[in-house]
């Protein structure tokens, strides 16, 4: 049985990443300077970014829609891109982005699977696994609840830190400097964010 994505090559009349190589240095070229103007305005404290990052995003969903996202450094920057959104839709995109990085060793990509997994499964009302986001409650810092079975040697792999870092910023960021970094700490002094699908 013909797969759907051979079907939709098949209806489109060929593989979209065996185009014109200058048509895919383009595409390529697009998703790294709309990376580089992330970071800038970021650096710079642009107050246009939330603005930027949307249209970024639209950008970055239409050329993986497409199919146009073809090397793995343009998977790698698309999945930073759409990371940047707030819909499950594109999350789990940028997940699937970062894993196609990750399988061809693109630099820091299992980070970014780490963080693309973890908002994708937030944007669903759904635990973390590794512990990489964070939020506020109530004007403090919170961390979103982290799957009992995620370990540091796991985290290790993704190029994390112990999940302890995170619980540590979190209480000292509310005063709680002399508790140790647990998860029943984070409960006791209700600091985990609000789980519930965005």
């Amino acid at each position: 049985m013909i797969s759907m994505w051979l079907m939709t090559v098949a209806l489109a009349g060929g593989d979209p990443c065996a185009r014109d190589a200058d048509d895919m240095a383009e595409v390529s070229a697009e998703l790294a300077g709309m990376w580089k103007a992330d970071q800038a305005e970021r650096d710079a404290g642009d107050a246009d970014v939330a603005k930027n990052d949307a249209s970024r995003v639209k950008s970055a969903r239409k050329l993986m829609s497409k199919g146009e996202v073809c090397t793995p450094e343009d998977h790698y920057h698309a999945a930073l891109l759409l990371f940047r959104s707030d819909k499950a839709d594109d999350l789990g995109m940028a997940y699937n982005a970062a894993k196609e990085a990750m399988m061809h060793h693109v630099h820091s990509s299992p980070y970014v699977v780490a963080i693309t997994f973890d908002k994708w499964r937030i944007a669903r009302g759904l635990t973390q696994r590794y512990g990489t986001q964070l939020s506020n409650k109530n004007g403090k810092l919170c961390v979103y609840e982290v799957m009992s079975e995620a370990t540091n040697e796991e985290r290790e792999k993704f190029g994390l830190e112990a999940i302890e870092t995170q619980y540590t910023s979190v209480l000292h960021a509310s005063g709680f400097t002399d508790d140790q970094p647990t998860p029943e700490n984070i409960h006791r002094r209700d600091l985990h964010c609000v789980l519930e699908a965005w």
